[in-house]
């Protein structure tokens, strides 16, 4: 790389002016100098970065004014930035440098050489330690040009507050981005002092903590001489001061002139103070995810000039304020996940004829416009899921002509769908409707999306055929309705587009169409619950991305594809409640006909379950255009919806190595033979079925197995072993020949009178012989004891491989009061005698 960039290097310098050079990623045409950033797969890309080492003919461009080495990988990273003072230290009209965004850590000693660059305006650095580099404070500071500096992942060190006392402040640096990095708290107070003409400063993401406050009681004097701030950026910082106090620290000359306040994502408490009125130029209010309480002022209307309030995720309370309607300047409002409560009418929005931005989700709103309402404003997106807009279809809708986001889920409308709401934008990217009480027959309608939107429509009670539009989808969410009909329209499209379809829990009938290679981005599929019939088409082979296929509870036939081991990213497949028949392909679900044996290859599977007995669940994110608010009347970004799937046949295989199954439920099918080995080997396993086949043989042994409820095995009569009660052949032989030997043992025991003729003889010799020993041959009885342990331990054996009855214990006994007397007195002989011994 190094070869090839100094060769077109030597032939840009010797072109003639150059003026700008960018070497960065980007699309595959345009300067040659350009690494590939193409596209490879709807949001998936290929990045191909430059690396090496930047050639020094660069500093044959002298001309050279905009040098960008963003977004590259560097391997000499440490060399490349050390070396910038003689590098660039001739590029004396250079207004702008950015080496940001590189794919590895940098490391620079200092931050000095960039002081050689006179007319530099615009410096942008990132993912670089700086931690060596003790007077980055001092280089910044006293740059003669630089107005715009931007640092984002890097590490600094702490700076000593006198070593920038003879130092003046700034007088160019107007905008202060330091986001994302690693910086004492100490230094923040100093970062106001480095210029008195900064109009932006953005300090988020700095993991800041629980030392904030004290910071920031030393910058209130600070903000008060940084008369022309108009942004300042806390976001993202774990700041716990309460609001009002955090906004009594700016004095007049800031609220007079700041436009932008992020407080977003911290841990700020309190309510929204009057105070926030007396900042007669802010355009942004942004404390969302805080934990904000209470209610809003009532003179907050007077924040004319407001055109962003973000209150979103907080615990406010009370009613909306009616001056909010006074905002004539007010673009976005969100309020959504709090706890406001009480109506909001017509009145809230006299005025509003700029907003585009309409968020009022997740609290208990009742929105209670008049019939003949023609709101001022033209929305873009309109988002009042759990809200009360009901019991009638919201007329004013049908003067809202350019949304691409509608959201209208679960707010209590109980109507039928008015013909004119059909005629949607062309460009909708988004539209919710679901878990209300909506009904209707769709119109014959000929809309065609241009932009694939994300629809669900479940959990209401439309009927009649599924329009053919709907199909011109990314997503598709119909379920819990009372469609009918066929699917046979689903393949007059070819749809790339299409991965979620959610048709569950309706009346459509017939059989499948084999059309589904038309559709191979599908990832989800789900059409359990309806009068479905036939055999699976051969087509579902194509579907190579498919991870959730949901058949269950049709009428379903015949085998099983093999054209289905295809769909190797296949991650839930319910097939449960059909009639299938054939041999195992792929999985053996509850209520089928399946046939054949249990294959062995079970502990390949690490879930599988009937619905209802399992809580798992697999979630998808599925991306969808949409336009949200930049400060600049608003840009098209990319946005996201979560769908969860609840699982009835779920693969958990952790890599290296695949665990045993945790819940297997293969019920009411036709399953045969025995029950495999390998199943005695899940240790894991916490919950089994397996009743209702006809399964035989005896129930493996092992501690998972015959740990199930009798109910486990039920209705498999060949089947035997515990916890049944049916007993296996083998093990009632070894029984029956037990027991036998075991009668006639005793009836030897008993009968004849050589058992009491050896228990009194034995007694007698032992009883004497101990006697006897103790008075004549006391001097050898400590010899004795270690004969009587061996002897013990003997008995001790004995006695655990016996089990016979009492009597047989009673034998032990006097075999012991024998071995006593043969372990003292060596020279006499005691004789026990049992039968069962000899």
């Amino acid at each position: 790389m190094e070869t090839l960039l100094h060769g077109q290097l030597k032939k840009i310098a010797a072109g003639g002016e150059v003026l700008s050079v960018t070497i960065e990623p980007v699309t595959s045409f345009g300067f040659d100098l350009h690494p590939v950033f193409s596209h490879a797969d709807h949001f998936d890309f290929t990045w191909t970065p430059m690396d090496g080492v930047i050639s020094s003919l660069l500093l044959d461009l002298r001309h050279l004014s905009h040098l960008d080495l963003s977004r590259n990988q560097f391997t000499k990273i440490p060399g490349f930035v050390g070396s910038l003072k003689e590098l660039l230290g001739n590029l004396s009209r250079l207004l702008s440098l950015d080496v940001s965004n590189n794919n590895g850590d940098m490391i620079s000693d200092n931050l000095e050489w960039h002081s050689g660059l006179s007319s530099l305006r615009t410096f942008k650095l990132s993912r670089t330690n700086l931690t060596m580099a003790v007077n980055w404070l001092h280089s910044i500071k006293a740059h003669p040009s630089l107005s715009s500096l931007y640092l984002q992942d890097c590490q600094f060190p702490g700076v000593d507050p006198s070593s920038l006392s003879h130092i003046n402040s700034s007088k160019s640096l107007a905008v202060l981005q330091l986001i994302d990095s690693i910086v004492h708290p100490s230094t923040f107070p100093l970062l106001l002092n480095m210029s008195n003409k900064l109009t932006a400063l953005h300090l988020s993401k700095n993991h800041l903590n629980g030392i904030i406050p004290i910071s920031f009681a030393h910058m209130g004097s600070s903000l008060g001489n940084l008369r022309k701030l108009r942004t300042l950026l806390l976001n993202g910082n774990y700041i716990n001061e309460p609001l009002p106090v955090i906004l009594e620290k700016p004095s007049g000359c800031v609220k007079d002139s700041l436009q932008v306040l992020d407080l977003s994502v911290n841990q700020i408490k309190g309510s929204l103070p009057e105070i926030i009125t007396r900042f007669s130029s802010l355009k942004e209010l942004c404390p969302d995810d805080n934990k904000l309480d209470g209610a809003l002022p009532d003179n907050v209307g007077n924040l004319s000039s407001l055109a962003v309030l973000n209150l979103v995720r907080n615990k406010l309370t009370g009613s909306l304020p009616q001056s909010i309607g006074l905002m004539s300047g007010l673009k976005v409002l969100d309020v959504s996940s709090n706890s406001f409560n009480d109506f909001t009418s017509e009145i809230h929005f006299l005025k509003l004829s700029k907003l585009k931005f309409l968020t009022l989700s997740f609290n208990s709103l009742s929105l209670n416009f008049s019939s003949g309402w023609i709101p001022p404003f033209q929305l873009n997106t309109i988002n009042l899921r759990c809200g009360k807009l009901g019991p009638s279809f919201p007329v004013w809708l049908q003067t809202q002509r350019n949304f691409s986001h509608l959201d209208i889920s679960n707010s209590e409308i109980s109507d039928n769908i008015p013909n004119w709401f059909w005629r949607l934008p062309s460009n909708l990217p988004f539209l919710n409707l679901s878990f209300n009480n909506l009904s209707g027959k769709f119109p014959d309608l000929h809309v065609r999306f241009n932009s694939f939107p994300s629809v669900s429509l479940s959990s209401n009670k439309f009927h009649g055929s599924i329009p053919r539009f709907l199909f011109n989808t990314t997503v598709l969410n119909l379920s819990k309705n009372m469609f009918s009909g066929t699917l046979s329209t689903f393949c007059s499209f070819i749809n790339d587009n299409l991965n979620h379809v959610y048709l569950s829990d309706n009346q459509l009938s017939g059989n499948l169409p084999d059309c589904w290679m038309n559709f191979k981005q599908l990832v989800v599929l789900n059409l359990e619950s309806n009068n479905l019939s036939g055999v699976i088409p051969s087509s579902f082979g194509s579907l190579h991305k498919l991870q959730t296929l949901r058949l269950s509870n049709n009428s379903f036939s015949s085998e099983l594809p093999p054209s289905l081991t295809n769909c190797r990213s296949l991650k839930l497949l319910d097939l449960g409640e059909n009639r299938f028949s054939g041999n195992i392909l792929l999985l053996n679900l509850s209520l089928n006909h399946l046939s054949s044996t249990i294959p062995t290859c079970l502990q390949n599977l690490t879930a599988m379950t009937r619905k209802g007995s399992s809580n798992a669940t697999i979630k998808y994110t599925i991306l969808y255009s949409n336009t949200i608010w930049d400060g600049n009347g608003g840009t098209s970004d990319h946005s996201a919806a979560t769908y969860t799937g609840y699982a009835s046949v779920v693969w958990k295989v952790e890599v290296g190595q695949l665990r045993a199954p945790e819940s297997l439920d293969l019920s009411t099918n036709r399953l045969s033979g025995e029950i495999p080995l390998s199943l005695a080997d899940c240790s894991f396993l916490s919950c089994l079925n397996l009743s209702n086949n006809n399964l035989s043989g005896k129930i493996p042994l092992s501690t998972q197995l015959q740990s199930f409820l009798v109910e486990s095995y039920m209705g498999n009569v060949g089947l035997c072993g515990l916890p049944l009660n049916a007993i296996c052949r083998e093990d009632e032989k070894q029984q029956d020949g037990g027991v036998e030997h075991s009668n006639l043992d005793d009836e030897k025991l008993y009968k004849g009178s050589g058992f009491y003729v050896s228990l009194i003889i034995g007694f007698t010799l032992g009883f004497w012989g101990l006697c006897w020993t103790l008075l004549f041959n006391w001097p050898g009885k400590p010899a004795s004891f270690p004969f009587f342990d061996n002897m013990v331990d003997w008995l001790s054996l004995k006695m655990a491989l016996s089990k016979k009855q009492i009597l047989h214990s009673w034998c032990i006994a006097l075999d012991l009061v024998i071995l006593l007397c043969l372990s003292i007195g060596h020279s006499y002989i005691c004789f026990g005698f049992c039968p069962e011994m000899t």
